[in-house]
C-alpha cells in the first residue's frame, strides 16, 4: 500500500512539473520583445567588419569579414577563434551551413568571385571557381544540401549539383541583377531581382517562374515568418500575399530577422550632421506599426552588417566601431 501511494505521489509530481514546463514554454513564446533586454556582449571577436553570421546550434556559430576572415565560436559567442584567413583583399559576404560539417562562403576580389567550402566543420576550406568566371563579389548563395546549391549576382544565377565542382547557368544572358535567394522548404524557393521581378520554384530549383511587380522596385532580402513571405524593397517591406501594400520600415533598418509574423528585429545605421554614422538596433511586436530603437555611438558601432538567431529566444548582431561590437537580445 505504501509503495502504491509513493508511486501515485511521484506520478502527480511529474504531471505538475510537465504542466509548469509547458506553461513556461508558452509564456516564453508569447513574451514581447523589449529594447531594454538588449545587452552588449563582452567577447574576443577579432577586430574586423563582419558581413555574415550564422549559428548551427545553440552554441556553435560562424562569421565572415570583409577582409578574408572566417571565425568560429563554440560557446554562444563569448569567445571566437579565427579558423581561416583568406587574405586581406578577399571580401567575404555570406556564410551558410547545411549541417554541422558542410559549410559554404561566397567571396570575391579584383579577379572574380568564388565559393569556399568546408566538409570538416570549418577546419579546412577549399576554393571553388565559378564557370564562367565572374567579376566582383556574388550577391548571395543557398545550398539545399551538400551537393545542390545556387549562387546569385549581377546577371549571375548559377547552380551546382556536385558541391561546387561544376556550375551551370539557371538563366543565361539575363538583364536582371539577381539579389537574394532563400528557400522556405526543401522544394519552395525564391530569388529577388531589380525591376520589381522575383522568381519562384516549387521543385527544388529545377524550374523557375518569373513574376513582375512594380518595375520601380528593387527587391532584395527575403524573409519567412510562419507562412508569410516578405521581400525588402528598399522603400519598405513587401508581403507577396498583398504586394500592393508596402510596410514602412524605420529609417536605417536594413538587416531584419523575423521571429513570427508580427515580431521582428532589425539592425542598421543612420547619419547625424550629414557625416557621422551611428549604429541602430530596432524591435517591433506589431509588424513595424510601432517600434523601439537603441542607438550606439560611432565608437561603439557605426553600423551593423549581420544578424542571426542563436537559439529559440536569443538573437545576436555584430557591428563595427573602433572594433567589432556584439549585442544580444533575449525574450
Amino acid at each position: 500500500m505504501k509503495q502504491r501511494k509513493l508511486l501515485l505521489i511521484l506520478f502527480l509530481i511529474s504531471i505538475i512539473g510537465l504542466q509548469v514546463s509547458c506553461k513556461k514554454k508558452d509564456t516564453d513564446k508569447n513574451n514581447p520583445l523589449l529594447i531594454s533586454n538588449l545587452a552588449v556582449l563582452t567577447t574576443t571577436l577579432p577586430n574586423d567588419q563582419f558581413m555574415s553570421l550564422t549559428f548551427i546550434n545553440n552554441t556553435v556559430g560562424y562569421a565572415v569579414s570583409n577582409h578574408g576572415l572566417i571565425i568560429k565560436t563554440t560557446d554562444e559567442g563569448k569567445t571566437w577563434q579565427t579558423i581561416a584567413n583568406l587574405g586581406n583583399d578577399m571580401l567575404l559576404t555570406k556564410i551558410q551551413f547545411t549541417d554541422s560539417q558542410n559549410g559554404y562562403v561566397i567571396a570575391g576580389d579584383s579577379n572574380g568571385g568564388y565559393l569556399y567550402k568546408t566538409t570538416d566543420a570549418g577546419n579546412t576550406w577549399t576554393k571553388k571557381e565559378f564557370n564562367p568566371v565572374q567579376a566582383g563579389v556574388p550577391n548571395d548563395l543557398f545550398f539545399l544540401n551538400p551537393a545542390i546549391g545556387f549562387v546569385t549576382g549581377p546577371g549571375l544565377f548559377i547552380k551546382t549539383t556536385d558541391g561546387g565542382n561544376t556550375w551551370n547557368n539557371v538563366l543565361a544572358n539575363s538583364q536582371y541583377n539577381f539579389n537574394n535567394i532563400n528557400f522556405q522548404s526543401s522544394t519552395k524557393g525564391f530569388v529577388t531581382c531589380n525591376k520589381g521581378v522575383y522568381l519562384t520554384t516549387t521543385d527544388a530549383g529545377i524550374t523557375w517562374q518569373l513574376t513582375t511587380l512594380n518595375p520601380d522596385l528593387t527587391l532584395t532580402d527575403i524573409y519567412f515568418a510562419n507562412n508569410n513571405v516578405f521581400f525588402n524593397a528598399y522603400s519598405g517591406l513587401l508581403n507577396i500575399s498583398d504586394p500592393s501594400q508596402l510596410i514602412t520600415l524605420p529609417s536605417g533598418a536594413t538587416k531584419l530577422l523575423f521571429i513570427d509574423e508580427k515580431k521582428c528585429v532589425a539592425a542598421g545605421q543612420h547619419y547625424e550632421g550629414g557625416f557621422w554614422p551611428y549604429g541602430d538596433f530596432f524591435i517591433t511586436n506589431d509588424l513595424w506599426k510601432t517600434n523601439e530603437k537603441k542607438t550606439f555611438q560611432p565608437s561603439q558601432a557605426y553600423s551593423f552588417k549581420c544578424i542571426a538567431r542563436v537559439s529559440t529566444n536569443k538573437i545576436m548582431a555584430i557591428g563595427y566601431g573602433t572594433s567589432a561590437f556584439v549585442v544580444i537580445i533575449s525574450w
